[in-house]
């Protein structure tokens, strides 16, 4: 199946059970906090049709110790969010 857009690969996601907003604060800040716990299961990678400048990269994460799923969505390139960067390359160290 190929998803065209963030919007079709976050419905993806959350029909596989993928539902917690990892972008929000207290989220977010959890996985800054624990990232022992969690792990980054897929990466989406999505460049607008128009825009080359339109890109977006999707994360699928996991909890290692329980059935706890969520997405984190972020900027690709030069428009990524340092802190988003950090976390994700902390996970991935994990």
């Amino acid at each position: 199946m190929t998803m065209d857009t963030v919007l079709e690969i976050i419905k993806n996601l959350q029909d596989k059970g993928y539902n917690i907003d990892y972008n929000k604060s207290p989220n977010l800040k959890e996985l800054e906090k624990t990232p022992q716990l969690f792990k980054v299961d897929e990466i989406f990678r999505y460049e607008g049709l128009t825009d080359p400048e339109d890109e977006t990269i999707v994360y699928a994460i996991s909890s290692v110790i329980n059935n706890q799923k969520g997405i984190l969505v972020d900027g690709y390139g030069i428009y990524a969010l340092p802190e988003v960067e950090e976390i994700i390359n902390k996970l991935n160290a994990s």
